[in-house]
């Protein structure tokens, strides 16, 4: 496990290698870096509450049977949510099936919310998309049939 959250840490974010990563309330800047890619099996990821920027990178469908917190709110993360990321996987759920908690909020990130967040195994329990720029309908799965 490493925890560095809560500190005053800037720059960008180091060479994660452990499966528990709590990175969040520093004031770490940049993309997230591509050998973050490179982690193997991790659990938990928080990177809430910094200042990183850029796009999501696909390359986090690769955790998509143990990672199971995935916390990149409160950032300033711009684009869509990667819909590639669901399509690299033969998973039958969202490619994340593990996964308890998904917090993208508080971001640039924009676009149609993918149709496969909807899909999502029966494992999660916490979805935030809030304060970002997404538009289009309200998937028929949150909307309550009245007859």
């Amino acid at each position: 496990m490493l925890d560095l959250s809560k500190n005053d840490l800037h720059g960008p974010i180091p060479s994660l290698s452990t499966a528990h990563s709590f990175i969040s309330h520093n004031k770490f800047t940049g993309e997230i870096p591509l050998v973050i890619c490179n982690m193997s099996s991790p659990i938990i990821l928080d990177l809430s509450h910094n200042s990183l920027n850029g796009v999501i990178p696909e390359c986090l469908g690769n955790f998509s049977n143990v990672l199971r917190v995935l916390d990149l709110g409160m950032n300033n993360f711009h684009g869509n949510i990667p819909v590639t990321i669901a399509k690299q996987n033969k998973l039958k759920h969202f490619p994340i099936s593990s996964l308890e908690v998904l917090n993208l909020s508080h971001n640039n990130l924009s676009g149609v919310i993918p149709d496969c967040l909807w899909n999502f195994s029966n494992a999660l329990m916490v979805l935030n998309l809030g304060m970002n720029n997404f538009h289009g309908k309200i998937p028929t799965i949150f909307v309550e049939e009245t007859n």
